[in-house]
């Protein structure tokens, strides 16, 4: 039997948003290390500054779609009655429509009529 259960797709997600928001947090403080060179007047690099940007707005992007992600495996879970799990219809009919086969195969039953 199937049965759908968006809590691990959701901490799948969780895990994938964290990993996203400590790249944030490190290419911010590499970003704040830049300006208090430039305001003491030490020499910074600006392919290091343009490189440090664009990592940022590509991590942020990342982040963005982490986010969706998450809001849509969330939308699902709250689509599952009681937030819990749900049993995969289609799988379990075809399941059982396999069983039923096996059986009549195995006791000469023939086809039965619908």
């Amino acid at each position: 039997m199937t049965m759908i259960t968006p809590n691990e797709d959701e901490a799948d997600i969780l895990d994938l948003m964290l990993s996203v928001q400590k790249e944030i947090t490190r290419l911010r403080k590499q970003i704040e290390t830049f300006t208090d060179e430039v305001r003491s007047g030490e020499e910074t690099k600006p392919a290091e500054v343009r490189a440090s940007i664009r990592d940022i707005r590509n991590a942020l992007v990342e982040c963005q779609k982490v986010e969706r992600e998450l809001h849509a495996a969330r939308r699902q879970r709250s689509e599952i009655v009681g937030g819990g799990f749900a049993l995969d219809l289609d799988a379990v009919r075809s399941e059982v429509g396999c069983a039923l086969n096996r059986l009549r195969t195995c006791c000469g039953a023939g086809e039965v009529s619908g």
